[in-house]
């Protein structure tokens, strides 16, 4: 698969994971629950957004922890620096994913990407997905689309080193996924929501690996 084609793919799964989340909230309302650690539908969302900003890193093992810290607020900064169970840039690259998404700020943030483009030059390959502005323009459009989504994330957790989701051994049993928590209700329709993950409409896995030149 061609770079412009995964780049394309990164994006439609961004998109397949935000209408995923908006299905329940519409039908939810004000019930819905917040979306917590531990939850599939978090793991998806945060997979493919973190894949699209790692795609054309010049240093992955940085992550984006290194261009972020430049128009992130300091207040922010201080709290990413000092949590304790996570010991990498990449591991706070993640930290700072969950923080943007509970505070509802990620588009903000993908604003300021926009803005500075010497910066995204410092730190990814000229064929990266954000430096490219038909693709950060889309993935700033399909952020957007959750700001009404409820987040309630735990951002000093040591897994954010190695994955930017709760690997499943991890999640404690006796925790309800996000499905299960939901309110019991003839307004939720799980019928108009399997359309949305049938067959032709899956996740690619494929457009998961970061790129270089």
């Amino acid at each position: 698969m061609d770079q412009l084609k995964v780049k394309d793919r990164i994006l439609e799964n961004i998109s397949l994971s935000v209408k995923k989340l908006q299905s329940y909230f519409a039908a939810c309302e004000d019930e819905t629950p917040a979306i917590r650690n531990h939850d599939r539908v978090l793991q998806r969302l945060c997979e493919h957004i973190d894949h699209a900003l790692l795609y054309g890193l010049q240093d992955i093992s940085s992550g984006y922890w290194v261009l972020v810290v430049h128009f992130t607020r300091r207040e922010a900064v201080r709290q990413i620096d000092e949590l304790q169970h996570i010991a990498t840039n990449l591991g706070r690259s993640r930290a700072w994913l969950y923080l943007a998404l509970s505070e509802s700020s990620l588009e903000s943030y993908l604003r300021l990407f926009q803005e500075n483009q010497g910066l995204l030059q410092k730190y990814y390959f000229k064929n990266a997905l954000v430096c490219s502005h038909d693709h950060l323009t889309l993935f700033l459009t399909l952020v957007s689309g959750l700001e009404f989504i409820r987040f309630d994330l735990e951002l000093d957790v040591p897994y954010l080193d190695v994955a930017p989701y709760m690997p499943e051994y991890y999640k404690p049993h006796n925790l309800l996924d996000f499905e299960e928590r939901l309110p019991s209700s003839d307004s939720l329709s799980l019928h108009s929501f399997t359309s949305l993950t049938s067959t032709n409409l899956e996740w690619d896995d494929s457009a998961i690996a970061p790129s270089s030149e």
